[in-house]
């Protein structure tokens, strides 16, 4: 029974049932190239876009955390005004060490007025903790916790004598 209705069904529509049968196998492998390639261009052009955020983002940290430990900020007595500052900085001048003053305004400031003072568009933590005997002087900000873009940093000074890691993440 099948096999006369394939027959009947040939013998009605002739050759135009091949080139239906071939029209719409061409067009169903054009639309699955057209998805694959789309689908391999749109991975590589986020792929590339994740690099230029983790490399900007790992920057940031880099120059926040320097900044911090090599420069006494702009001005140079911004503790006592934290809202004028225009960038803030842990260094005193004169010891070439973390200054306490300047320490304990950045622990005590508006997180706001310092992210806007660093220009930047992330999140930012940064943790001083003594190497010596593991006393922590700052915990400013929040951590990153699990956000898909963070870089972090870690630089060295001194302060009240002792050796100090300053930790810095910056996250999105």
């Amino acid at each position: 029974m099948k096999q006369k209705l394939r027959l009947s069904f040939l013998k009605f529509f002739g050759k135009k049932a091949y080139l239906q049968i071939d029209f719409t196998f061409a067009v169903g492998v054009f639309f699955m190239f057209f998805f694959v390639v789309f689908n391999i261009y749109n991975g590589q052009v986020q792929s590339e876009e994740e690099n230029l955020i983790s490399s900007k983002l790992q920057a940031d940290a880099k120059d926040i955390c320097f900044l911090l430990v090599d420069s006494s900020g702009s001005p140079n007595n911004w503790e006592n005004n934290v809202s004028s500052v225009n960038f803030p900085a842990l260094k005193n001048l004169s010891s070439q060490s973390i200054d306490a003053g300047k320490l304990s305004s950045f622990n005590s400031s508006n997180y706001f007025y310092i992210i806007d003072a660093f220009s930047i568009s992330s999140y930012v933590y940064i943790k001083i903790d003594g190497l010596n005997n593991g006393t922590n002087y700052l915990n400013f900000g929040t951590k990153a916790g699990n956000s898909n873009f963070q870089a972090a940093s870690s630089c060295y000074s001194t302060y009240l004598g002792e050796i100090v890691r300053v930790y810095v993440e910056v996250w999105r």
